[in-house]
This record gives structure tokens, sequence and C-alpha cells, in this order.
């Protein structure tokens, strides 16, 4: 009986964690005079945040040749205050 329970709230977790429906954020980074706008689907805000700052940043540092830690601080400063 004890098995039969939990199988059954297992798979109610289960299916709860399935049925949560993505959204579309939106997002935007701004570095000096560059621009970059994010969007991406997610189950929550935080997810989102989290992906966006990724993003942002992978972007950002890419483009630098010679990425100086001043820049470098600004670049996170940005990728983590989004507007």
């Amino acid at each position: 009986m004890r098995t039969i329970i939990l199988s059954v709230l297992m798979a109610t977790s289960v299916l709860q964690c399935s049925t949560s429906e993505a959204k579309e954020f939106h997002f935007t980074y701004t570095v000096g005079r560059d621009k970059l706008q994010y969007k991406t689907d997610a189950t929550d805000w935080h997810e989102a945040f989290d992906r966006g700052g990724v993003f942002c940043y992978n972007f950002f540092v890419k483009r630098e040749k010679n990425l100086t830690e001043d820049r470098g601080l600004e670049i996170i400063d940005a990728c983590a205050n989004p507007r």
C-alpha cells in the first residue's frame, strides 16, 4: 500500500512540474552605447533572469579584444541590472 501511495505522489509531482507553462520574458542590457535586447521563454522570472545574464555577459565579452578590469566590471554591472 505504501508503494502505491508513493508512486502516485511521485507521478503527481512529475505532472505538476511538466505542466508549468513557459512565459516570454524580455530584457534590455546597455553597456556604454551598445544595447542588447534579449528574449527568452522560461517557467519563471528567475530562470529567465539567469539565462539573460549569462547570455549578456558572453555576448559583450566576446566583442572585446582587450578586456580591462574596468570594462569587465562595467559588463558585469550591466548584465546584472537589465532595464
